[in-house]
């Protein structure tokens, strides 16, 4: 068949394997055939793909290209111009030239004007520089990474590269000029990590740095800000232009506000736990602990805990070594060191106090309050019944309600109710209910007596009495109800008795009505005197309106000794009658008065 013009053959849409494409050459002076099959597999000439060097490899064919890529790595792709394939397994697709002599095996390369050296990399951009290591990827314009699976996404700005220069280092950015830190991690533009920094930095931000030699640090968001010196565990946090922290383990910010259910910060060597149910609670320090599915909580200091049940609510820990582990704990506040609160409601402000009697309150050192809606202040006072108040040191209130402690120290109330105790020191009511001790020392009020007193003295005693007061005594006991015992009595000013009055025959006087009393004698006088006491002086003055004796005299208790004329009285006078009682007897004489 006589050569012709491709215009001149005949159109068919055949599309099969068996097909033949008829060619011409560039100048229409030949004519040629090449099978369908045959020119997309690129076997024979004109071809897209082509068989590279390396074994298994595939490159792009010549004369599509000025500049022939090479596939020379085996199983290698080499797709542009200039695109150079030597790594085994390897990937390069690109309209530029390669800068390394040799591309590393296992690696993708998709762009130009990339620097490959090492293994195992994938780049992707333009101008990526890839030195040593392994497993690296860069992505962008102008990204470097140096170090065995090191990450560059970004590019350059300002007039510096993306870096990430040290093993696991990753770079997201642009402009980032330096990652010089292990495990290192930059996000953001324009911020370094200086050479010879510890592991584990990470700045999120623009124009922050890390220079400090320490391990795990962090600047997170604001800009400007540089983290110098020594420190470790140290981070910033969206602050502007600080360059001055000095504290490992700190975090340093400006204003900080929670949102969501809750908010945890962990500070110091341990870390915080709140459980799952828990929400809504404020957690800040070190070791710190919210379970069950407790909320509205908030924890500040280290190893405190607060492990409510499912009906707790709002208690405040502020210290170090403090719980308030009761189920139904609400609204509880605690200040201090080794507290804790094991009631519905508590309060707690010192040093290895608690309380666990519910609306309790302490305050100081050493101090267990368990009565509800009671308050014990000072150091290692113990309350356990309730509504009680103990105020002092080394107080006891085992039993009873309604008693206060207030001052002194080494007090106890092992029973009885509404008692109480000002200043002084080892004073004890084990019973009596109503009494009272003001000062004194190792005084006891003590059987089943009532309102009893014991002011200032020592060594004291109220055994079984009623309204017995002992006032400055030493060693005493007290010998009668309703008596008040001194050691000493001094008046500055006058001494008197109540005083009673009375008319008839048959008289009974109560001298626990007084010492000095009146009698009209209307006839011949039947007298009775009760209630005398040992010790006791008493005075009565008998008017008489005729000419009258005593026909009898009533002692109880006491004998009789009397002068002979005692018996007589003053015809139509008055007469004194006196009386004394000691020892047992009762000496009794008159005085005429007129």
């Amino acid at each position: 068949m006589a050569n012709k013009k491709i215009s001149q053959l005949t159109t068919t849409t055949t599309a099969d394997d068996n097909s033949w494409i008829v060619m011409n050459d560039s100048g229409n002076t030949a004519t040629y055939r090449i099978k369908r099959v045959d020119l997309l597999s690129g076997t024979t000439e004109p071809a897209g793909m082509v068989s590279g060097t390396g074994t298994d490899s595939i490159k792009s064919a010549d004369f599509l290209t000025s500049t022939d890529a090479t596939a020379s790595g085996t199983a290698s792709l080499a797709i542009g111009k200039g695109a150079t394939a030597t790594g085994n397994n390897s990937i390069h697709i690109s309209n530029g030239n390669i800068g390394a002599t040799s591309m590393g095996n296992n690696s993708i390369w998709l762009g130009g004007g990339n620097i490959f050296d090492g293994s195992q990399h994938i780049s992707i951009g333009y101008s990526s520089y890839h030195q040593g290591g392994s497993n690296q990827i860069s992505i962008g314009w102008e990204t470097a990474t140096q170090g065995n699976n090191s990450i560059a996404i970004g590019g350059n700005y300002g007039g510096a590269a993306n870096r990430a220069s040290r093993n696991y280092s990753m770079t997201i950015g642009n402009g980032n000029a330096s990652n010089a830190c292990v495990e290192g991690i930059i996000m953001g533009n324009q911020n370094n990590i200086i050479t010879g920094s510890g592991q584990r930095g990470i700045i999120i931000g623009a124009l922050n740095q890390i220079s400090s030699t320490g391990t795990n640090n962090m600047i997170l968001g604001g800009e400007n800000n540089s983290l110098t010196g020594t420190t470790s565990y140290t981070n910033l946090i969206g602050l502007n232009a600080f360059t001055s922290p000095v504290a490992s383990n700190t975090t340093y910010v400006d204003k900080l506000v929670g949102i969501g259910n809750s908010t945890q910060l962990n500070t110091g060597g341990g870390t915080n736990t709140q459980t799952a149910g828990s929400k809504n609670n404020f957690v800040v320090g070190s070791g710190n602990t919210i379970g069950g599915s407790s909320s509205f909580h908030a924890v500040f200091g280290e190893n405190n805990s607060n492990t409510n049940g499912n009906h707790a609510l709002g208690s405040f820990i502020f210290g170090r070594n403090c719980n308030a582990n009761n189920a139904n704990n609400r609204w509880s506040v605690i200040f201090g060191n080794g507290c804790s609160v094991n009631a519905t409601t508590g309060y707690v402000f010192g040093d290895n106090s608690n309380v666990n009697g519910d609306y309790g309150l302490s305050i100081g050192t050493n101090i267990v309050n368990a009565g509800r809606f009671s308050f014990a202040y000072g150091d290692g006072n113990r309350v356990i019944s309730n509504y009680n108040l103990a105020l002092g040191m080394d107080n006891d209130i085992e039993s009873g309600e309604y008693n206060a402690e207030i001052g002194g120290t080494q007090h106890r109330n092992p029973s009885g109710s509404y008692n109480g105790y000002l200043a002084g020191q080892s004073n004890s009511n084990t019973t009596s209910n109503y009494s009272a001790f003001i000062s004194g020392y190792d005084n006891e009020i003590t059987g089943t007596g009532t309102y009893n007193s014991i002011i200032n003295g020592s060594g004291n005693t109220i055994s079984s009495k009623t309204r017995a007061v002992m006032l400055g005594t030493d060693n005493r006991t007290a010998i009668d109800n309703d008596t008040t015992h001194t050691e000493n009595l001094y008046s500055f000013g006058q001494q008197y008795t109540h005083t009673t009055s009375q008319t008839g025959t048959t008289i009974s006087v109560d001298m626990n009505q007084g010492n000095t009393h009146f009698i009209q004698a209307t006839g011949n006088l039947d007298l009775t005197l009760t209630n005398l006491k040992e010790g006791g002086e008493y005075n009565i003055m008998v008017e008489t309106t005729g000419n009258f004796t005593m026909s009898a005299l009533g002692t109880a208790g006491f004998s009789q000794k009397m002068n002979t004329n005692f018996m007589n009285l003053t015809n139509t006078g008055f007469v004194q009658l006196r009386f004394v009682c000691v020892n047992g007897y009762i000496a009794c004489w008159h005085v005429d008065l007129f």
